[in-house]
């Protein structure tokens, strides 16, 4: 489902959990606020659910700047800030690519007037 949704520079990594995802990236971290090197904290788990509504849960990596102090959150491509659709469940909806889906008509709708960036 996700495979073809985040670039080449960004490794998937499946482990034992069904549906459990942990993001790894081989990028340098750079904080887009000052453009200085972030120093990873954490990680917190986002669910993201796919146009069946199955879910899928993420452990992104949470990095706080050296410089500004800004906590920032890894997102892979194949997810929408502050969405719980995956970016391709959301395309696919507005798109009208599929005749079943789980989210609701006023959903889509909403989508559909937003304009989402990412989706550009």
């Amino acid at each position: 489902m996700f495979k073809g949704d985040y670039d080449n520079k960004t490794e998937l990594q499946s482990y034992t959990k069904k549906n459990y995802y942990a993001i790894i990236s081989d990028e340098k971290n750079i904080c887009p606020d000052c453009n200085q090197t972030m120093k990873i904290i954490g990680s917190r788990k986002r669910t993201v659910k796919d146009i069946s509504g199955e879910q899928y849960v993420f452990s992104l990596r949470r990095m706080r700047c050296e410089k500004c102090s800004v906590i920032h959150t890894e997102i892979p491509d194949c997810i929408i800030p502050h969405k719980q659709y995956s970016k391709n469940a959301i395309d696919t909806a507005i798109k009208g690519q599929c005749d079943y889906y789980t989210m609701e008509n006023s959903t889509v709708f909403r989508w559909k007037k937003q304009n989402i960036p990412e989706l550009q």
